[in-house]
């Protein structure tokens, strides 16, 4: 089977397969291109590993995908990756698509293996969690406010903004919200 690891390596052994079974290498030059731009540049000096065997395990991928891991975490923090049709599929237009989710506990437990404070404290239970519901402010106003609250090592909710107030107030009572906080100009 093709092998992982290095992306220089697997390349160089990939264009060996595609040479010996006659396939077209032009897609490994691409791949080559898109891998040295990304080391180079956005992942700065992260580790990158390629795994042409790699499967997410969900049938609806239509190409590459990928997964973002941490060295010292058992689970992948993210994963994702092309998946042309899936909107199709589930009755809307044909349109191509890429998409990715973060495992909100593998990241946490990323983090508390780097060092970092996680972003909700003990004691920020005492304090009691605290709905953020947008107000007279953009979402952006509502994301900031809840932002502030958890750089203070609080605990907060981003209400979602389609919700009316007597919505927002039932979201938090089933959630066992007691705050809730209308994210105004003045909240911060």
């Amino acid at each position: 089977g093709l092998i992982g690891g290095d992306p220089d390596d697997v390349l160089a052994r990939a264009a060996e397969i595609a040479t010996a079974y006659a396939l077209d290498p032009e897609p490994l030059e691409g791949l080559k291109d898109f891998l040295h731009l990304a080391q180079e540049g956005v992942l700065g000096g992260a580790r990158l590993v390629l795994d042409l065997g790699l499967a997410r395990g969900l049938a609806y991928y239509t190409g590459m995908v990928f997964e973002i891991r941490h060295p010292q975490e058992p689970e992948s923090l993210c994963g994702g990756g092309r998946y042309d049709g899936l909107v199709w599929a589930l009755g809307g237009e044909e349109v191509p698509a890429l998409g990715f989710a973060y495992g909100v506990e593998a990241v946490l437990g990323a983090l508390q293996a780097e060092g970092e404070r996680s972003p909700v404290d003990a004691s920020a239970v005492d304090q009691g969690s605290a709905l953020l519901a947008q107000g007279t402010v953009s979402p952006a106003g509502a994301i900031q406010a809840a932002v502030e609250r958890w750089d203070a090592g609080l605990q907060a909710e981003l209400a979602p903004a389609c919700l009316s107030h007597e919505e927002v107030q039932a979201y938090a009572a089933a959630r066992g919200i007691q705050n809730v906080i209308l994210a105004t100009e003045k909240t911060g």
